[in-house]
């Protein structure tokens, strides 16, 4: 059964394919940039929230440990009273995160020579500098596009490894159902 978080989470990823839809109808190239920086943003905001939820379903496991507990949930830890305790929010990277849930709970490596996590790391990086700026970033739709695909794939590997099976929304690729 669908939940209001799992319909949200669809919505991140349905918005990234159509601002990328978008961007290819747009006039001009202040249109286009918007459009593809929106789309690629969102599809990462997409995998975060996947790797949240997955990461909510493991968390109370009772052989996790603090340290396994610190990465789910993005926390520091430290040792209070004798034993380790979270404490405050820290930020891990994402593709940090994929590879510690599909290790602890799918067995599973990452193959790094997979094009789909070099195409993760490559948008990780795009996302990163326009998110963070350092100088003008002009994206191209074809960047755009393997980097959704990654992220798609990043989510497709994830519920191979933990839940044996593919995500359910995989093979629907670049064509979104929204008509914003």
């Amino acid at each position: 059964m669908a939940t209001d978080f799992d319909e949200y989470s669809k919505s991140l990823i349905e918005k990234s394919k159509r601002f990328l839809e978008k961007a290819a109808e747009a006039n001009n190239s202040l249109e286009r940039q918007t459009y593809l920086h929106s789309a690629l943003v969102h599809a990462f905001f997409f995998l975060e929230s996947q790797v949240n939820s997955i990461a909510d379903d493991f968390l109370y496991s009772p052989d996790l440990s603090v340290l396994d507990q610190s990465v789910l949930l993005e926390k520091n830890f430290a040792v209070k009273n004798g034993e380790f305790v979270l404490t405050s929010q820290k930020f891990l990277p994402v593709t940090e995160r994929v590879e510690f849930i599909a290790r602890r709970f799918g067995r599973k490596r990452v193959d790094k020579q997979q094009q789909w996590w070099q195409d993760l790391k490559k948008g990780q990086r795009l996302r990163n500098s326009i998110v963070h700026p350092r100088e003008r970033v002009e994206l191209g739709p074809a960047a755009v596009q393997s980097s959704i695909r990654a992220v798609l794939a990043a989510v497709n590997f994830l519920y191979q490894a933990v839940y044996k099976q593919d995500f359910p929304h995989f093979s629907l690729d670049l064509k979104s159902i929204y008509e914003f």
